[in-house]
């Protein structure tokens, strides 16, 4: 026994030596290994929060868009990081492909460090194509923008709907046939959409989606279907702004719109609702007074046809459901008409309700604002606190 161990110790003591070189081999390699991780260039550095860059964009400096020389990964990043942004507005020369491939570019980058807050893509002619081509870059951000001239119909918007109903798992129903709740996944993150057309000056037509005049009735009939269509994405949507969308259907909008006014009576989430110049009436007041009651902040300005019959079947509905009513901003901003004494007792009645009544640009009767003063002298506490 004392020999065997005479001859491990000895083997332990000669190999020592042999065990600090491969100790000091082994820091020495991994020295190298983090000195060669540190010394990339720039571009590799930048690159480095990209899973994946498409064939097509081997290089942050390269085009994105053939038709604007000036957008590049680099600004894209840089926008993002800064103002949380995305501008593509204006320009309608992008291809299917091209918004694949940015599509591909912003899905793949670090999120933590891009956060996508809001997506302009107005007046860039997107097709129902290009819709569904983006769809899964649309819900990724909280605002998208998709006014102005565009060409997609009924089909894009049901595509959108269509993915977001694929990434949630179901379609969102109504519990007890009563409110539909506002859905909740963290893979949809869209919560405000903006479709704004603005007013075509005198003597000029200005049909968007069609090329020819003649074409004018079709077009009515396919914006009427993109509206109910959009009606069906407000379970995922806590602000829709429609400026001016409602404009050119003309016949029988109370009834033609029957999907968007029976949708909103049924939900009770929506923090923004924007009608501004949509030729919004007192008959479509009536149709969707609850749902109305129930948004916190609506705009109706620029709708000179509502008289004080759908403003007092407003105040009505205010005061029947005081408890359950979310509204506490209202706008009405127009100069076509002057407020008279009726229609400003209405809005006197508000007041209770109310926290904001925006007036601004409008004419007010001295009737009117008789009937202002005495609201506030009323001692209610609840009173409205700002009018403009």
């Amino acid at each position: 026994p004392l020999v065997i161990i005479l001859v491990l110790v000895t083997a332990l003591v000669l190999s020592l030596p042999l065990m600090i070189l491969l100790l000091l081999y082994n820091v020495f390699a991994n020295c190298n290994n983090v000195i060669d991780k540190t010394m990339v260039d720039n571009d590799e550095f930048i690159d480095r929060d990209i899973e994946d860059l498409p064939p097509e964009i081997d290089s942050i400096e390269n085009l994105i868009f053939s038709c604007d020389p000036s957008l590049t990964l680099r600004k894209v990043q840089a926008d993002l990081s800064a103002t949380e942004t995305l501008n593509l507005s204006s320009k309608p020369d992008m291809s299917t492909e091209e918004l694949e491939n940015i599509a591909v570019l912003l899905l793949s980058l670090n999120p933590r460090r891009y956060r996508m807050r809001v997506l302009n893509l107005d007046d860039s002619r997107l097709t129902d194509e290009k819709l569904k081509t983006l769809a899964p870059l649309i819900v990724r951000f909280h605002t998208v923008s998709i006014g102005g001239k565009q060409d997609f119909g009924e089909e894009g918007l049901e595509q959108l709907r269509l993915f977001m109903e694929h990434v949630y798992g179901s379609q969102p129903v109504a519990m007890d046939d009563e409110i539909v709740p506002l859905v909740k996944c963290e893979k949809i993150l869209l919560r405000r959409l903006e479709i704004k057309q603005s007013k075509a000056k005198k003597g000029v037509t200005d049909l968007t989606w069609v090329n020819e005049e003649v074409k004018g009735f079709e077009h009515e009939d396919e914006k009427t279907l993109m509206v109910n269509e959009l009606a069906n994405m407000i379970p995922y949507l806590t602000s829709l702004i429609l400026d001016g969308f409602l404009r050119e259907i003309r016949k029988n909008k109370e009834n033609q719109l029957w999907q968007l006014w029976e949708k909103l009576n049924f939900v009770d989430h929506l923090e923004i609702l924007s009608l501004r110049d949509c030729d919004i009436t007192d008959r479509i007041i009536q149709k969707c007074l609850i749902g109305l009651s129930n948004v916190r902040n609506i705009d109706l300005s620029g709708n000179p046809d509502i008289s004080y019959i759908g403003w007092k079947g407003l105040a009505e509905t205010f005061e029947i459901r005081r408890g359950n009513c979310r509204i506490v901003q209202l706008a009405y901003q127009n100069s076509k008409h002057t407020i008279d004494e009726n229609s400003g007792e209405q809005f006197a009645k508000m007041f209770c309700k109310l926290q904001k009544l925006d007036l601004r640009g409008s004419q007010i009767s001295d009737e009117a604002v008789e009937k202002f003063l005495e609201a506030f002298g009323h001692k209610e506490g609840n009173n409205v606190s700002i009018l403009e």
